[in-house]
């Protein structure tokens, strides 16, 4: 399924240690870029501690322990690739594909 430009779409992540109970990394970042474009349009990199964490209108929110998410409109059309890492207290890190369609052709 592709999605149109302009959605809104909420990346998740759950850090879990190697016992599979959810844990704070001390530092989270969030990395999004269109790759067909080549382009990082947003890097969102913060300390734990600070619970929210705000650059150019993206946010990530700290839901509960080890579970964070951030909600980042898509802006082009191409394939858009999501990367969480978690470092420090807990090192892990997860990626999700979104693949974004030209608005023109879903009228087709």
């Amino acid at each position: 399924m592709a999605y149109p430009i302009g959605t809104q779409v909420r990346y998740r992540a759950k850090f879990k240690n190697a016992d599979g109970v959810l844990t704070d990394p001390t530092t989270i970042s969030f990395r999004i870029r269109c790759v067909a474009r080549d382009n990082v349009v947003a890097e969102i990199t913060k300390v734990y501690a600070l619970h929210a964490y705000v650059i150019d209108d993206e946010e990530i929110v700290r839901d509960d322990v080890g579970t964070y998410t951030v909600r980042h409109t898509l802006t082009w059309a191409g394939v858009w690739v999501a990367r969480w890492e978690g470092i420090g207290a807990l090192v892990a890190a997860s990626q999700d594909v979104v693949v974004v369609a030209d608005r023109t052709k879903l009228d087709e």
